[in-house]
C-alpha cells in the first residue's frame, strides 16, 4: 500500500486519477504519447472505475403507489409500513453503484434508444429541429417519464386546458441518471455544499492578507460573498424539495420564504397550498395513511431512505419548476449524472401522498431527441 493510499484510501486514489484525466490536454492522450509511457504507468493512469450494476426483475420492484394518503394525528404512535424497492417503471431496471470521493453515489443505466414521453403543446409552427440555433429549449432542464405518466398529465384538467398532447422523446446516448429517492445520494449533496460553504466561509482573512488593492480586494469579497449566498440557498432548495435533515414544520417554513420568490408561476402562492393541504394543523403531525386502514399512522421504509415528518427521514415537496432546476443545478453540480430519476416518491405534500415517477435530463439536447413529431401516432 503507498502511502497515498494509506492517507486517503482507494476511493480518493481513484478520483484522483480520474481528475488527472479530465485535466490533461487532449493531445497527450494520444496513442503515440500512451506507447511512450511505461506499462504499468499509462495502464494505471487510464484504468477506469468499474460500476458495480444490477439487472432486476419486474418482481423485484414496487413500480407503482397505490392504496396511500396522508392526514394529521393527534399523538400519533407510528407504525412503519415496508414498502421495498420502488422503481420508476422505465426500462430496463439495470441500478448502479459508482465510488465518487469519499461516497458512492447510486444511479439508474439507461441505454441508448430508450423511449421517453413527455406531456406538452404543440407549437403551431411544429417543433423546432434540435440543432436550430433558437431552439432554446434544448439547452436546460427538461422533464419526462413513462407513456402513462405522460397521458396522465395530458388527460388531466389542466393538461386539457393547456392542449397538452403525448410526445415520444428517444435516448440518444447511454444515460446515467442519479436516483433521487436514495438517501445517501441526498446526503453526498448536503455535505459536499456543507464543505463548499465551509470553504468559502474561511476566506475573508486570506482575501484582504493575499489581495492588496483594495478595488480588487472588495470586488473579490463581493464575489466570495455571492458564493456563500449560493451555497446557503442550494442547502434550502435540498432540505425544501427533499427533506434532508429537515423535519416537516421546517420544510413548510422553507415554502413560505421561498415559493413566492423563485417561481414561474407568481399567480401560485404557497400560502393558498398550505391552507388546502395541510389547513391549520402542525405540519408534524402529519403521517402517511394507507387506505386499507386509515386510522393507523405510518411512517414508511423504502430500500434506500425511511420517509415521514422528521428530521432523519425524506419527504419530497415539488412546488414550482423553478425550484425543482435548482435542484437539478445541486446534482449537476456534484456528479456527472446526465439526470435524475425518481419512482413515485413519498410526499406528505402532494396527492395520494406521493408525487408521481420522474425523469429530469439537465441538457436535452445532448441526451434526447423527438422522435414521433405526429402526436396522434402510435408504435
Amino acid at each position: 500500500m503507498t502511502l497515498l493510499e494509506n492517507k486517503f484510501g482507494r476511493r480518493r486514489i481513484l478520483m484522483m486519477r480520474k481528475f488527472a484525466l479530465a485535466s490533461v490536454a487532449g493531445f497527450l492522450l494520444t496513442p503515440m504519447f500512451l506507447s511512450n509511457l511505461p506499462n504499468a504507468f499509462s495502464e494505471d493512469l487510464i484504468s477506469p472505475v468499474e460500476p458495480e450494476c444490477t439487472n432486476l426483475d419486474t418482481d423485484d420492484l414496487t413500480l407503482s403507489l397505490d392504496n396511500l394518503s396522508y392526514r394529521s394525528f393527534n399523538e400519533p404512535k407510528p407504525r412503519q409500513l415496508d414498502i421495498s424497492n420502488n422503481a420508476n417503471s422505465i426500462q430496463p431496471y439495470i441500478f448502479c453503484s459508482e465510488a465518487i470521493a469519499d461516497s458512492e453515489i447510486d444511479y439508474r443505466f439507461i441505454p441508448k434508444g430508450a423511449r421517453l414521453y413527455k406531456a406538452m403543446s404543440i407549437p403551431p409552427g411544429g417543433f423546432l429541429e434540435e440543432d436550430n440555433i433558437l431552439n432554446k429549449f434544448v439547452n436546460s432542464y427538461s422533464w419526462l417519464g413513462s407513456r402513462a405518466t405522460a397521458e396522465s398529465y395530458a388527460n388531466s384538467d389542466w393538461g386539457q386546458e393547456n392542449g397538452y398532447q403525448v410526445v415520444e422523446f428517444e435516448a440518444v446516448k447511454d444515460l446515467k441518471l442519479f436516483e433521487l429517492n436514495v438517501y445517501d445520494n441526498i446526503q453526498y449533496l448536503w455535505d459536499s455544499l456543507q464543505s463548499d460553504l465551509d470553504w468559502h466561509q474561511s476566506n475573508a482573512d486570506t482575501i484582504t492578507q493575499e489581495i492588496p488593492d483594495l478595488v480588487i480586494q472588495q470586488r473579490a469579497l463581493d464575489y466570495n460573498d455571492l458564493k456563500i449566498r449560493e451555497r446557503e440557498l442550494w442547502l434550502d432548495v435540498l432540505r425544501l424539495t427533499m427533506g434532508i435533515n429537515t423535519d416537516y414544520d421546517e420544510q413548510i417554513k422553507l415554502l413560505r420564504q421561498y415559493g413566492n420568490v423563485i417561481t414561474n408561476d407568481y399567480s401560485y402562492h404557497p400560502e393558498d397550498e398550505i391552507a388546502k393541504r395541510l389547513g391549520s394543523n402542525p405540519p408534524n403531525s402529519f403521517y402517511f395513511t394507507h387506505n386499507d386502514n386509515p386510522s393507523v399512522p405510518y411512517e414508511i421504509q423504502g430500500a434506500d431512505a425511511q420517509w415521514g415528518p422528521a428530521t432523519h427521514q425524506l419527504n419530497r415537496i415539488s412546488f414550482v419548476t423553478d425550484i425543482d432546476k435548482i435542484l437539478c443545478e445541486i446534482i449537476a453540480t456534484y456528479t456527472n449524472a446526465d439526470g435524475y430519476i425518481a419512482p413515485d416518491m413519498f410526499s406528505l405534500w402532494h396527492k395520494d401522498g406521493r408525487l408521481a415517477a420522474e425523469i429530469a435530463v439537465f441538457k436535452a439536447r445532448d441526451t434526447v431527441a423527438i422522435n414521433q413529431r405526429d402526436p396522434s401516432a402510435t408504435d
